[in-house]
């Protein structure tokens, strides 16, 4: 008994030390696991993302991203249009063959990747629903993990129907993506 209670003193302090939010978790864990069965659901079921939390944040994400990505590319083309009038129409179907059906991609990956990976570990719209992307250890993830867990969504779109419906039988909440990349998505403290 005197060993967990200095593990998790020791836990603390390291927590402290750091700064880190990572720690936390797995204290709250540990903890769960010596008070019993009814503790450790009751700490999972606070500590890992609601099915809700999750589809709302994809919903406000998608709809800051459209409206951006709209904005860039009205923008874009009226420029575009402009400039191709002046004498440069040798560029006009590169532009938009290549550029412009390419661009809402890429800005949905560096989106999603950049902000994910970054210190914050979330996008605008798991900010607002106060959840958090971490690998599997409740550590900030880097920007290789965060472009597995954005190629692993994109491989799993054909199979959409039961992809939304993971997280709903997975033991810590975990999509078919975060399967696949080792990642959790947990509720913000504080």
């Amino acid at each position: 008994m005197r060993r967990d209670r200095l593990d998790n003193t020791q836990m603390k302090a390291k927590a402290r030390k750091s700064k880190r939010y990572s720690l936390r978790p797995i204290a709250e864990l540990h903890r769960a696991v010596q008070d019993g069965p009814e503790r450790r659901s009751r700490v999972q079921k606070d500590l890992y993302a609601s099915y809700l939390k999750r589809v709302l944040s994809v919903v406000l994400d998608g709809m800051i991203w459209v409206s951006c990505t709209i904005l860039i590319l009205v923008g874009t083309v009226l420029g575009l249009n402009s400039w191709i009038s002046q004498g440069t129409p040798q560029y006009e179907e590169f532009v938009y063959t290549l550029v412009l059906p390419l661009f809402p991609i890429i800005s949905l990956w560096l989106y999603l990747t950049i902000m994910e990976s970054s210190k914050v570990q979330a996008t605008i719209g798991k900010l607002a629903t106060r959840i958090i992307v971490t690998d599997l250890n409740y550590n900030r993830i880097g920007f290789g993990r965060a472009n597995a867990r954005f190629w692993s969504k994109v491989i799993s779109i054909p199979i959409l129907p039961s992809v939304l419906i993971v997280p709903l039988f997975t033991k810590k909440r975990q999509a078919l993506h975060d399967l696949i990349s080792g990642t959790l998505v947990i509720n913000k403290r504080r």
